[in-house]
């Protein structure tokens, strides 16, 4: 386990190390790393937190059972609204890259991959959620803590969401309550994506439920602080997402 706390933790520190040109960096006031593991460590996560003005910046590597990886990039605004998110999974078996691009502000999402490029116009009147991602290979979904953490903040106002599934290129309206609900007496709360499930705590994912290995994504140690540049930087009723 020793092992797998240090390169995780290697893992949250690097997405800072590595800027990205097309999300604009600007000051981060306050950050926090979360890293997460299965028991036998054949699910792994990192993400990172970052406070930009009174929204989030977050920023998200997991590692799956057949080696392939999921990056994640977004952020949400004051209202807990996505502003932006780029999603960009690199399936090693077959050295297969596919883009996807959440533009909200727009209205629009644009999917990239080795055979297609795809622009699809989505509604703009709801904060968006995407449902989880399909494993090409093993075919299982998997929530991350990013997907987890963005769809808290949609709900946390108690308003519709815009659910989108990018395989069927079809986005739904869906309740706060049935993607959040909350434990007032603990203080607790948990977000549904698809299959999966995803427990709240302090505002931050803490364990994810994996419907495809029938396992959880725990957390691993305590969230631990990055250092920081100004200038680094089945609830629902859409499938889950296959690329």
């Amino acid at each position: 386990m020793l092992h797998v706390n240090a390169s995780l933790i290697v893992l949250a520190a690097s997405l800072f190390a590595a800027g990205d040109s097309t999300i604009e960096p600007r000051a981060l006031l306050q950050t926090d790393a979360h890293t997460y593991a299965t028991a036998d460590a054949s699910v792994r996560s990192a993400l990172v937190v970052s406070t930009l003005g009174e929204g989030e910046r977050l920023r998200s590597v997991t590692e799956l059972p057949n080696g392939s990886q999921l990056t994640e990039l977004a952020t949400t605004d004051g209202a807990g609204r996505l502003v932006r998110a780029e999603l960009t999974f690199n399936e090693q078996a077959r050295d297969k890259r596919v883009r996807v691009v959440l533009d909200p502000r727009n209205g629009k999402v644009e999917l990239f991959s080795p055979t297609r490029r795809t622009s699809w116009t989505v509604p703009t009147d709801l904060p968006w959620v995407w449902a989880p991602m399909h494993d090409p290979v093993s075919r299982g979904a998997y929530a991350t803590p990013l997907e987890a953490q963005v769809a808290l903040r949609a709900a946390m106002g108690n308003r519709p969401v815009r659910l989108l599934d990018l395989t069927r290129l079809e986005s739904f309206t869906l309740m706060s309550d049935q993607l959040l609900v909350r434990d007032q007496d603990s203080g607790r709360a948990t977000v549904v994506l698809g299959d999966d499930y995803v427990e709240i705590l302090d505002g931050r994912p803490h364990r994810l439920h994996l419907a495809a290995i029938g396992g959880d994504l725990e957390t691993v140690g305590t969230p631990g602080t990055v250092p920081v540049r100004a200038d680094s930087f089945r609830a629902h009723p859409a499938k889950s997402i296959t690329l």
